[in-house]
């Protein structure tokens, strides 16, 4: 863009046509435009989600809207309750705060803020994305017993126009899988995000020394 707006400089120079006073009338709206696209959102932010527009990129008049993002520290406070300093988490569903980058924040940032020999870390495993082709539970549920805590949004749908809704047009019937799963407890209901907050379900193995009850008393 730089190295084509740069040329269309040029040659509108060579061409004088910044003397005329119809090319002036129609820069000026140009630039009130682009003013408008980029204060807008800042001015006037969105409160819920907004999908960017297009399949594989943003909408010119959408990249400065407000991004919501999750605060991922409640996670990582549970399985710390649990006895767990390096848990092995599995989670259904996916999105753009909602992935597994995302979901070790909290124990990269603790390994980064301290000076222990051997940081430890969260082990995250995403258990199906939809360009696998069709749900196996066998395996899901199989990969799911063998972790310490398992994650998914069941109300969760994402941005339409990312594939969201594909990674997690699942996780209501996983909710119904793992609450009927004798391994797991009852889920511990987390509120995801400020702007419009998405109710995050995490299931904890009953082997540990920790209760769901302790977890939601604590939400409240």
């Amino acid at each position: 863009m730089i190295p084509g707006a740069i040329g269309i400089g040029l040659l509108v120079e060579q061409a004088g046509l910044y003397r005329l006073r119809s090319f002036i009338i129609f820069s000026s709206v140009v630039l009130c435009a682009q003013l408008i696209a980029i204060v807008n959102p800042v001015v006037f932010p969105n409160k819920g989600a907004v999908d960017p527009g297009l399949p594989n990129a943003s909408l010119p008049w959408r990249i400065m809207t407000r991004r919501d993002q999750w605060d991922w520290a409640p996670l990582e406070a549970i399985t710390r309750k649990c006895g767990l300093p390096a848990p092995k988490i599995a989670y259904l569903g996916g999105g753009r705060s909602f992935y597994q980058p995302q979901i070790e924040r909290p124990w990269v940032a603790a390994a980064a803020s301290t000076a222990l020999a051997t940081p430890v870390y969260a082990e995250v495993k995403w258990l199906w994305r939809y360009e696998e082709g069709a749900i196996d539970w066998q395996t899901v549920m199989a990969n799911a017993d063998a972790s310490d805590v398992v994650l998914t949004a069941p109300t969760f749908v994402g941005e339409m126009n990312d594939t969201d809704n594909l990674y997690n047009e699942h996780n209501s019937e996983f909710v119904a899988r793992l609450s009927g799963d004798p391994l797991f407890q009852k889920p511990i209901s987390v509120a995801m995000g400020r702007f419009e907050p998405i109710e995050l379900l995490v299931f904890v193995k009953k082997s540990l020394p920790c209760s769901s009850a302790e977890h939601a008393a604590d939400q409240r």
